[in-house]
């Protein structure tokens, strides 16, 4: 098989974001995500993620990194537990998809978004009042163009080139705190 890869810079995007944040003044902060067998990318965000905080904050500790599994209350209840023990965190990084636990888990805490913790997340699939409620940070990836090169590198696969190939797109932070809307 010539697999090709199209994907975001993952390992970077996460670097940077710890950077961003670390510019943003946070102190605590905290990637909650799914265990790696889930996507593959996952192994890459942590890495990336871990060698941020290495890099901007000269440690990673248990604190940092919170895998959830299980059904929606125990993911939720995981999250409760996490923030519980570390009543400091400050800023929780999580993919849209993960975001109704950890509201559900944050709401319980009795703990206001974007007053008491903030958000940052991996794609932009919030509702506009979501996002306007919420104002997080978000790593958007550009999905139109990793479809478009996934079909040209599809296409070529199917006329001939049969190159596999990788390309790794860039991540914007967005900081929706910024929005006038």
């Amino acid at each position: 098989i010539h697999a090709s890869f199209i994907s975001s810079e993952n390992h970077e995007a996460m670097i940077n974001a710890v950077e961003f944040l670390k510019k943003k003044r946070f102190r605590n902060i905290v990637y909650i995500t799914p265990p790696s067998e889930v996507a593959s990318t996952i192994d890459i965000r942590v890495n990336g993620f871990t060698h941020g905080l290495l890099r901007h904050y000269k440690i990673a500790t248990p604190q940092n990194i919170l895998i959830i599994e299980g059904t929606p209350a125990q993911k939720k209840s995981t999250i409760v537990k996490h923030l519980k023990d570390y009543p400091n965190t400050e800023i929780i990084i999580v993919t849209s998809v993960q975001r109704h636990c950890v509201l559900s888990a944050v709401q319980e805490l009795g703990l206001n978004i974007p007053r008491d913790i903030k958000l940052m997340f991996f794609d932009d699939e919030l509702t506009p009042p979501e996002r306007n409620a919420l104002k997080p940070y978000i790593l958007q990836q550009d999905g139109y163009q990793i479809g478009y090169l996934a079909a040209e590198a599809l296409y070529n696969q199917l006329y001939g080139d049969m190159r596999p190939v990788t390309k790794l797109l860039p991540v914007t932070i967005i900081d929706t705190s910024l929005d006038h809307t």
